[in-house]
């Protein structure tokens, strides 16, 4: 669903400490994790794209990157409106969405602007 190009492969470097050593590590660039996350469309992916979400945005460069990637551009626009968009909307979310990371933090507030914005995603994406 998602082809994996030089960018891709490029990422993000970073490195973390494991037993006392710094060990590098590739992570794709929140774009590209951002899109996984909808092509997979896991209850857990969906916790998390909210939290993306609310904590990063969304990107300008996420429409154009949706072209040069995803050979089917139409699956992401059905996941967003089938599979994540529905389960936001549910009242339900928001307690799962706490719960998954533990906090009191994530309110109704959040979970609207996060209804909106991915709406308004969707909207952008079927001009």
């Amino acid at each position: 669903m998602i082809l994996v190009d030089d960018a891709m492969m490029e990422g993000a470097r970073a490195t973390i400490p494991v037993a006392g050593e710094e060990v590098a590590v590739l992570a794709p660039s929140y774009v590209d994790y951002f899109m996984m996350k909808v092509i997979s469309a896991r209850p857990s992916g969906i916790r998390d794209l909210a939290s993306l979400v609310l904590e990063r945005g969304l990107l300008s460069s996420l429409s154009e990157r949706i072209r040069q990637i995803l050979p089917y551009p139409e699956v992401f626009k059905s996941k967003l409106e089938v599979n994540i968009i529905p389960v936001v909307k549910r009242r339900a979310f928001i307690d799962s969405w706490r719960g998954v990371f533990g906090t009191t933090k994530y309110a109704e507030d959040d979970r609207r602007r996060i209804i909106e914005t991915l709406e308004t995603l969707l909207e952008e994406l079927q001009r």
